[in-house]
């Protein structure tokens, strides 16, 4: 964990750099460390900030660690940051991919079970959140991440959309900002023709979505096979992001909620693009 931890404070300390982050020097603890904390709870400790705070302490890696509650602010104030750490990271693993071809999914996370419905205080109930978990054959209130990954399982754009949104929105939501030529493996939620078209006119990006089986459009079987062969690793990719996930993600407010899984995405990515 030490040397792991290490790894990424320097990488999110080059990349704060990369920005041009300007920060008060009488800081004692900078935001880099902030953000290394916070990616150590994703990737060690299950999202919890308290046991990575102290393990952080304990360790020495950062001997003046914030308190919990100041934690939580700076944190929270460096939230448009991390997603400008994970947009470079993103365009940086694009640049540097050796495939052209990335997977799109989505998983759905869940802000409660369904029996404490009514009493969920980050999003009251509202039946745009409530959506269906096929794998799991069951009912969830919470948000679908939509994930676009390289070939090779790194997250490079992700969206929230409210749990019972159809993934086709992901069109108009993920920048799809991707070198000419690249191609992109859905899977039947993702099939729309004219979003499909638009995708290819002003993109550059070729949608290699799996048809349905009563699709007006056809396509031969060996190339149906060949998407469903290549969009296969997706489930296994979503099962290490998820694995870092504790019981449940804990938070106090949505925007807590959707930091948090950020945060996990970012972990998992330099983890598996960079750290590993």
């Amino acid at each position: 964990m030490i040397d792991q931890t290490t790894a990424l404070f320097v990488i999110v300390d080059d990349m704060l750099q990369g920005l041009r982050w300007k920060e008060d020097p009488r800081r004692r603890v900078s935001d880099a460390e902030v953000i290394t904390t916070a990616l150590a709870a994703a990737l060690f400790f299950g999202g919890n900030q308290d046991k990575a705070r102290a393990a952080l302490h304990q360790t020495r890696l950062i001997p003046q660690m914030l308190g919990k509650s100041r934690f939580c602010r700076r944190l929270h104030k460096v939230g448009d940051l991390i997603m400008r750490v994970f947009l470079l990271l993103g365009l940086a693993l694009k640049e540097t991919s050796a495939s052209p071809r990335y997977l799109l999914d989505s998983f759905p996370v869940a802000l409660c079970d369904n029996i404490r419905i009514k009493r969920c205080r980050l999003v009251p109930l509202n039946e745009a959140f409530r959506g269906k978990n096929a794998s799991k054959k069951r009912f969830f209130y919470g948000v679908r991440v939509v994930v676009l990954l390289t070939e090779a399982g790194a997250p490079v754009e992700f969206a929230f959309l409210p749990g019972a949104a159809f993934d086709v929105r992901a069109y108009n939501t993920l920048p799809l900002v991707l070198p000419p030529g690249s191609e992109v493996y859905g899977d039947t939620a993702f099939v729309s023709e004219q979003l499909e078209a638009l995708a290819r006119e002003f993109e550059g990006v070729d949608m290699q979505v799996c048809l349905r089986k009563d699709s007006v459009r056809r396509a031969r079987p060996e190339v149906e096979a060949r998407k469903q062969i290549i969009r296969h690793p997706v489930e296994s990719f979503f099962s290490g992001i998820l694995s870092h996930f504790g019981r449940h993600v804990h938070a106090v407010t949505f925007r807590g909620f959707q930091l948090k899984l950020l945060l996990f995405l970012l972990a998992y990515s330099l983890n598996k693009a960079v750290i590993q």
